[in-house]
C-alpha cells in the first residue's frame, strides 16, 4: 500500500536565489551600487505590501531577504576598506601584518604555500593602526596550525574577487608570535600521527587516504590526480559535505542498530561532526561543508524530505548574511548543488534499491546523488563531461564510507594505540586501492572525457538533465513506502509524492488560491 503523499515545501528556494543574487552583487559590485540595488528592493517590497497582489507575499519576502543581504554585505565591505586598506593596496606597500591564522597551509600556484590571516593590525614606515580584514598570505611552507598567532612581512597587492581584501606574497617565512588553542594544538598532533601511519602503505595510497580522509593532497601525484580527474572522482579528496554526511549517518545508524535513545544518536553526531571540523580544521569552506552535509544527511535519515528544501533554503540564506563572499566560491556552489541532490535523490533511490540493506541503499545512494547534482556546476569549470563518471562513482560507492570511517578511526586512534590504527589504516588503505585501480580504468577506457556545450547554454542542459533524472526518481520512489528514519526509530514516517516540478507547480496553484 502506497504511503500518502506529502508535497516538497519549496516555498523558501526563490528566496535562496535572491540571497545569493544579491550576495553576488556584494562581491561584485562597489558598495554605493549595493546600496542602490538594496534601496530598489525595499522600494519593490513596500509596493508589493501596499499594493496586495495575489503574489505579492511571495515578492516582499523575496526582495526583503536580498536587501537584508546586500546591506550586510554593504556594512562588512565598508568596514573592511575603511582606514588605510584602500591606500595599502592601491600603493602596494610594504607591511608587517599581525593576527591569526584562519586556515592551515594549502599549496600555492607559484609555489610555497597559501594561508588565510585574520589581520588585527597592520605596520608600515610611519603608520602602525589596528586594521581588521582577512588577507592571503602567499610565503614559504610552514607547518602552522589554524588559530596561530602570526607576524609576517611583505608587499601588499589586490586580489580581484574572494573575501580577501588583499594578497601578500613574500620570500619571509611566516612568524608564528604565539601557540595555538589546545585544540588546534591537538588535532596537529593527530594528523601528524595520522601522516606516520600513512606512510607505511605503498604509493599512491599513502597519499590517497589522507586525502579522502581528512583533505591532506599536497603528496598525491600528477598521474594519480589526472585519472581521479577523468573518472570524477575528484571530489572524494576534498573535504565536503558528504564527509559529514558519512560520519553522521554511521553515527546515527549505530545509535539506531544499539537503540540508543533519539537524544543520545543525535548528541553522539553532533560530536561526530565537531570532531571532525577540529581535526580536518575550522576552514571557512570546512565550516560550510560541515553545515550543508548535515542539512542533507539529517533530512535524508529523519524521513522528513519535504521539509529538507526549507532548511537547505535557510541555511544558504544565513550563510549568506554572514559571509556574501561564500556566493561566488566553487566549493559553496558545489556543496548546496550537492546537498539539493542528496535532498531529491537519494531518498527515493533508498525507497528505489529496498532489495538492498538499508545503509548499503544509503552509502550507494548519497555519493551518486551528490555526483549527478554537482555536474552542471563543474561545467562552468571545465565544459568536458567524464563520460564513466557515474559507473566509476557507482564502482567506488560502496566502498567510500568505509575508507573514511575507518580512516578516520585510524587517524584517532593512532595517537594512543598505534598497532590498532595501523590495522585500521591498512582495512581503509584496500577501499582506496579499489579507488585507483577504477579511476585508472577509467581514465585508460577510449573516450573517456565528451566535450560539452560551453557556457551557460551548456550549463542549462546540464541542469534540464539532472532535474529530468530528478522528477523520474521521486516519481519512481514515491511508491513505495518510506523506511523507518535512523532518528525517529521505528516510526514511519511520510513520504513526498510528486516530482519537484510537480511540487512546484502546486505550490504556485496554493499559493494563488489562497490569496
Amino acid at each position: 500500500m502506497a504511503a500518502a503523499a506529502d508535497p516538497v515545501d519549496l516555498r523558501l528556494v526563490p528566496v535562496a536565489a535572491g540571497a545569493w543574487a544579491g550576495a553576488v552583487v556584494v562581491v561584485l559590485a562597489p558598495v554605493r551600487c549595493t546600496l542602490v540595488v538594496a534601496a530598489s528592493c525595499l522600494l519593490v517590497a513596500a509596493v508589493c505590501a501596499l499594493a496586495r497582489w495575489r503574489w505579492c507575499g511571495s515578492v516582499v519576502l523575496v526582495a526583503a531577504v536580498a536587501a537584508a543581504v546586500l546591506l550586510a554585505g554593504a556594512a562588512q565591505q565598508q568596514a573592511r576598506w575603511s582606514g588605510r586598506w584602500a591606500q595599502a593596496v592601491d600603493e602596494r606597500w610594504t607591511v608587517t601584518l599581525t593576527g591569526t591564522t584562519t586556515s592551515g597551509p594549502t599549496p600555492a600556484r607559484h609555489g610555497g604555500c597559501r594561508y588565510l590571516v585574520s589581520v588585527s593590525g597592520l605596520h608600515a614606515d610611519a603608520v602602525s593602526t589596528a586594521q581588521a580584514a582577512p588577507v592571503r598570505v602567499e610565503a614559504p611552507c610552514a607547518q602552522l596550525a589554524p588559530r596561530t598567532p602570526v607576524e609576517v612581512t611583505g608587499r601588499l597587492g589586490a586580489v580581484p574577487t574572494g573575501r580577501a581584501v588583499a594578497v601578500l606574497r613574500t620570500s619571509n617565512p611566516v612568524q608564528p608570535t604565539g601557540s595555538a588553542p589546545w585544540w588546534s594544538r591537538n588535532a596537529e598532533t593527530v594528523r601528524e600521527a595520522g601522516h606516520r601511519r600513512a606512510d607505511t602503505l605503498p604509493a599512491p595510497l599513502d597519499a590517497l587516504l589522507p586525502g579522502i580522509v581528512w583533505g591532506d593532497t599536497t603528496g598525491l601525484d600528477d598521474q594519480t590526480t589526472a585519472a581521479l580527474r577523468t573518472a570524477g572522482l575528484t571530489h572524494l579528496t576534498a573535504v565536503s559535505g558528504a564527509h559529514f554526511a558519512i560520519v553522521v549517518a554511521t553515527v546515527l545508524g549505530a545509535g539506531a542498530a544499539l537503540r540508543l535513545p533519539t537524544a543520545v544518536r543525535i548528541t553522539g553526531a553532533v560530536v561526530a561532526g565537531a570532531g571532525l571540523v577540529v581535526i580536518v580544521g575550522p576552514d571557512p569552506s570546512v565550516l560550510r561543508a560541515a553545515v550543508m552535509g548535515c542539512v542533507g544527511v539529517l533530512a535524508l535519515v529523519a524521513g522528513r524530505r519535504s521539509a529538507a528544501p526549507a532548511a537547505l533554503a535557510t541555511t544558504v540564506v544565513v550563510l549568506l548574511l554572514v559571509d556574501p563572499w561564500l556566493a561566488t566560491e566553487l566549493g559553496f556552489e558545489l556543496s548546496v548543488a550537492a546537498t539539493a541532490g542528496i535532498i531529491a535523490l537519494a531518498g527515493a533511490w533508498v525507497r528505489r534499491w529496498s532489495w538492498l540493506p538499508r545503509p548499503l541503499a544509503m552509502a550507494l545512494a548519497v555519493p551518486l546523488s551528490a555526483q549527478l547534482a554537482v555536474t552542471p556546476v563543474l561545467l562552468l569549470v571545465t565544459p568536458q563531461v567524464s563520460t564513466y563518471a557515474v559507473l566509476a562513482n557507482l564502482a567506488v560507492a560502496p566502498v567510500v564510507a568505509p575508507v573514511t570511517v575507518l580512516g578516520l578511526l585510524g587517524l584517532v586512534v593512532a595517537v594512543w594505540w598505534p598497532a590498532g590504527a595501523q590495522v585500521l589504516v591498512w582495512l581503509a588503505a584496500a577501499g582506496c586501492a579499489w579507488i585507483v585501480q577504477v579511476a585508472r580504468v577509467a581514465d585508460a577506457a577510449p573516450g573517456a572525457t565528451v566535450s560539452w556545450l560551453p557556457g551557460p547554454l551548456g550549463v542549462v542542459a546540464a541542469t534540464g538533465a539532472v532535474v529530468a533524472v530528478a522528477v523520474l526518481a521521486n516519481r519512481a520512489g514515491s511508491r513505495r513506502r518510506a523506511p523507518p528514519g535512523l532518528v525517529d526509530g521505528p516510526r514511519t514516517s511520510r513520504v513526498a509524492g510528486a516530482g519537484a516540478l510537480a511540487d512546484l507547480a502546486r505550490w504556485c496553484r496554493g499559493t494563488t488560491a489562497s490569496s
